[in-house]
């Protein structure tokens, strides 16, 4: 399986250098390898990662936390389970709908500056 092939419709659990992707049944429909997420990089990984994001304007390191390196591209994961809820029962107040505009905006920058987003759900 591929990265790119990640829709809104699976669910992800991101490990140190894998990827596993579930359907909504909770059956395993592949695995990614070879993926590296931002906290087991090694450090001058990490700097080389933020450099490159700096690069393109993106300065937030909250968003570098939620890349995945893979074969020399970088995507970032989207998780929409927040949007989800929001619009299942609504926010319950103004921060939370702060949050979800927040995360919205950051997928939508990344988008415009060249970054692969993949919107998922992810697993706890």
């Amino acid at each position: 399986m591929k990265i790119t092939d990640i829709t809104p419709e699976y669910r992800i659990k991101p490990n140190k250098t894998s990827i596993t992707v579930k359907d909504d049944k909770g059956k395993t429909k592949g695995v990614i390898t070879d993926c590296r997420t931002f906290h087991n990089m090694a450090t001058r990984e990490q700097f080389e990662l933020h450099s490159q994001l700096k690069k393109i304007g993106v300065n937030n390191l909250s968003v570098a936390s939620k890349c995945i390196f893979k074969d020399g591209e970088i995507y970032f994961l989207y998780n929409i389970s927040p949007r989800k809820f929001v619009e299942k029962y609504g926010a319950f107040n103004n921060s939370e709908q702060e949050r979800l505009n927040e995360l919205e905006t950051e997928a939508k920058q990344l988008r415009e500056r060249g970054i692969t987003v993949i919107e998922c759900l992810f697993i706890a």
